[in-house]
């Protein structure tokens, strides 16, 4: 099944309209600087507090104590159940590499991201990939900074009413500075849901990047960015 979406899609307030198929049981294959997250609860709203937590922003500027998610250590091309019939593998390769498909098409992905070089992930930035369907959408990409992100989370949007989904991060054994993260399950984009922002924060709880996904005029939620890139009917952003 297929489905066509106008979007707007904005990294780090910068913002392009472009128009992206997205194409049912479609490959997300994306190059980061981090392995892939072990799973995630699909969705808990806040942040819980914890003693000694980073203090972190959120969008209206308040400051809020929020727990450290743990980075945990995945084996090197090592399939990862990130969501419903998609797999997410970390490569070692001298750039930032990863892969995020659907199960069927897992081995085809990795074989064509071994070699390739890679997808430049800039200093203190995240990538995005995304699998976008009419209703939910499985999320998931890279990191790069400096020891490593406090926590990675999804705030969904649908009018006054914010849920907050934390994502599971994940880095190869050896490597420092980079790794990947993912959304286990689904993240809800149909509906009466407005937008999902993605914002990763550093080891002080500040947010040092971000990716929104907004809802379009005609309804429902897509993606659009500078530096876009698609594979297999997916599509990835790494700027």
């Amino acid at each position: 099944m297929s489905r066509e979406q106008d979007t707007h899609m904005t990294h780090r307030g910068t913002r392009a309209r472009k128009a992206l198929m997205a194409a049912a049981g479609a490959v997300l294959i994306g190059v980061l600087a981090q392995p892939a997250i072990a799973s995630a609860s699909p969705g808990s709203t806040g942040s819980p507090d914890s003693a000694g937590s980073p203090s972190s922003s959120d969008s209206s500027g308040s400051s809020q104590e929020v727990a450290a998610t743990p980075v945990e250590t995945v084996e090197a091309y090592a399939p990862i159940e990130v969501g419903p019939d998609y797999l997410m593998a970390l490569l070692p390769e001298d750039a930032p590499n990863y892969v995020f498909s659907g199960v069927e098409d897992f081995d085809r992905a990795l074989e064509w991201a071994k070699g390739s070089g890679g997808v430049p992930l800039k200093p203190s930035k995240i990538s995005g990939d995304f699998r976008l369907e009419p209703d939910f959408a499985v999320l998931g990409g890279g990191w790069r900074i400096d020891g490593a992100p406090s926590r990675i989370a999804a705030e969904v949007r649908s009018g006054d009413e914010v849920e907050t989904v934390e994502a599971k991060l994940v880095q190869l054994e050896g490597e420092e500075g980079w790794g990947g993260y993912y959304f286990e399950g689904t993240i809800p984009v149909g509906g009466d849901v407005d937008s999902v922002t993605v914002r990763a924060y550093d080891a002080e709880g500040q947010v040092f990047d971000e990716v929104l996904v907004e809802n379009n005029e005609e309804g429902g939620v897509g993606q659009e960015s500078p530096g876009t890139g698609s594979a297999f009917g997916t599509h990835r952003i790494a700027n």
